[in-house]
């Protein structure tokens, strides 16, 4: 099939999808259940809240801290067991034997 062929198709199909853009509604009518008619609390609000509850804090502290340790050794790993011609699946491997959860 020839570009020019491609482009035919390509262009056809933007033009016909095309007024659904226009003519489609945000919102129907009628909620299509009740969960979809109860109204959200706003997220900034509920940001702001997570933000001043310490536990939460500690507890993303925490999480941080243990991935940025575990992507700080994947990436030393790398660059120690390269000249040895060790590949990332075999480096993977080898962590996930040494933690244990293989």
């Amino acid at each position: 099939m020839k570009v020019e062929g491609i482009l035919f198709i390509e262009a056809l199909c933007c033009s016909l999808s095309l007024p659904f853009l226009f003519f489609l509604r945000d919102k129907p009518k009628q909620p299509p259940n009740q969960a979809e008619s109860v109204s959200r609390p706003n997220f900034m609000n509920s940001f702001k809240i997570l933000m001043k509850n310490p536990k939460y804090i500690m507890a993303m502290m925490a999480f941080g801290t243990m991935y940025g340790n575990a992507w700080d050794l994947f990436s030393i790993m790398g660059n120690l067991m390269d000249p040895v011609h060790i590949s990332n699946v075999k480096n993977l491997n080898f962590f996930l034997n040494m933690i244990k959860l293989q």
